[in-house]
């Protein structure tokens, strides 16, 4: 199995239906900025001086921002047993 569809399968069998679809907007949502060349270009060519001030880095930014708050509400807020292996297994 690829990694996304291991984290489908999680999301099938242990998230909330908005837990699901914030990850996977935000995740499709991702794949867009990359595919676009434009896009691409603009955030290979941006320095971290002028990052703060980009509306297309803040847009990704927030974009990664919604992916994490989804994938914590995964992981320690909709399944109890996967909280559980989380705070069990999980490397920190």
């Amino acid at each position: 199995m690829t990694p996304l569809e291991i984290l489908c399968e999680a999301l099938v069998k242990c998230a909330q239906e908005k837990t699901a679809r914030d990850v996977l907007d935000a995740y499709a949502t991702f794949l867009a900025y990359l595919e676009d060349e434009e896009k691409r270009k603009h955030l290979n060519e941006l320095t971290s001086d002028n990052a703060d001030d980009d509306s297309l880095f803040q847009e990704m930014r927030k974009t990664s921002h919604k992916f994490q708050m989804a994938l914590t509400r995964l992981f320690y807020k909709d399944h109890e047993g996967l909280k559980d292996l989380t705070i069990k297994y999980g490397v920190f």
